[in-house]
């Protein structure tokens, strides 16, 4: 039967040409993690603009500001402010930032306290103001209050005030203003220091990493596949790295069968290296300070993800003649070995 015969071999021929499944790479982001302290030389003294009129307490047009005391203090990471009882003093200390390419938000960490001596007893509200402010280009201004202005001594204690940025603004200000709006008619001594003070990053964009399929599977429904990538310290943060001031971060949306993460030499790195959290459908990866600190990378992290595969209407039929194929050999093998015996039957006989 020549025709079932051909019909077999373009089974078979159709069969080998089944399209492999293709698995859709998970989505990954990458984000670095940077905590840099604020030289405190690098900060530099600024008047602080006139106040606009304060409710309920005197307007300071009529007592201009005067400037107040600076120390600083490299070694100790802390400057202070100060005034007399006789003084409406005020001080802006500012340091200048560039901020890392995308990000748009930071925050800034430092500790803080604030001393109000009272010379004369006075019924007048205080009024001394201690914020921390955020400027942008154009002038725009975000302030957050560190103390509010009517409080008096507040002992040592750690402060963090969150700030968001303009997408694609680079260059800003940090400012911390220490001003005593209370008037003429209230005396008294304000001062305040500021300990540490440190510049927070919590998700620096990093580069994509370039995802390659190392290996599958296609059972049934399933496709389960292992994706291969590598991360490392980026050379601008080189530094900070090596300081143990910056991580990175991988946020990953795959339901993950497995996840292996291999150090510089090849070998499975200690799991007290890195975190791994998994919740639903999202892991999140994370290599602390210590680890980049004492080796930058590259870590190849490799990713057993199961994912649905999608079958296109002509795979289901190079799916159905691929099965077809072996049956429909076997019955032109059949067919032929009856006629091959028949042929011989006629012969004899």
């Amino acid at each position: 039967m020549p025709g079932m015969k051909a019909i077999a071999v373009a089974a078979i021929l159709l069969a080998t040409l089944v399209p492999a499944a293709q698995a859709v790479s998970p989505s990954v982001a990458v984000y670095g993690i940077l905590q840099a302290p604020i030289p405190i030389s690098f900060l530099s003294v600024v008047p602080v603009p006139p106040a606009p009129p304060t409710p309920d307490v005197e307007n300071l047009a009529e007592r201009p500001c005067e400037q107040a005391s600076f120390v600083a203090d490299e070694a100790q990471r802390m400057f202070s402010f100060s005034e007399t009882a006789q003084q409406n003093g005020c001080l802006g200390v500012v340091y200048n930032v560039t901020l890392p390419t995308g990000v748009e938000g930071f925050s800034v960490s430092f500790e803080a306290n604030r001393s109000v001596e009272q010379t004369v007893a006075s019924t007048a509200p205080r009024a001394m103001v201690q914020s921390v402010r955020l400027r942008m280009p154009g002038g725009f201004v975000q302030d957050q209050k560190v103390y509010d202005q009517d409080l008096g001594d507040r002992p040592p204690e750690p402060v963090r005030r969150a700030f968001e940025v303009t997408p694609g603004t680079r260059e800003v200000q940090i400012e911390w203003v220490f001003e005593d709006r209370s008037g003429p008619s209230r005396l008294e001594a304000f001062s305040a220091t500021v300990w540490r003070p440190t510049l927070h990053f919590d998700a620096i964009p990093m580069a994509e990493p370039v995802v390659q399929v190392a290996s599958g599977l296609n059972p049934d429904q399933e496709y389960i596949a292992r994706y291969t990538m590598e991360t490392s310290v980026p050379s601008e943060f080189a530094a900070a790295a090596a300081a143990g001031q910056f991580s990175l971060r991988m946020e990953i949306d795959a339901q993950l069968r497995q996840v292996r993460v291999d150090g510089p030499d090849g070998k499975p790195l200690a799991e007290e290296r890195y975190s791994l959290l998994t919740a639903g459908g999202h892991a999140t990866l994370e290599f602390p300070p210590e680890t980049l600190r004492d080796v930058p990378g590259p870590y190849t992290v490799r990713l057993d993800a199961p994912d649905t595969l999608q079958k296109h209407g002509i795979y289901q039929v190079f799916s159905y003649l691929a099965l077809a194929a072996p049956i429909a050999a076997i019955a032109a093998a059949w067919i032929g070995l009856r006629r091959n015996r028949g042929d011989t039957s006629e012969a004899e006989t």
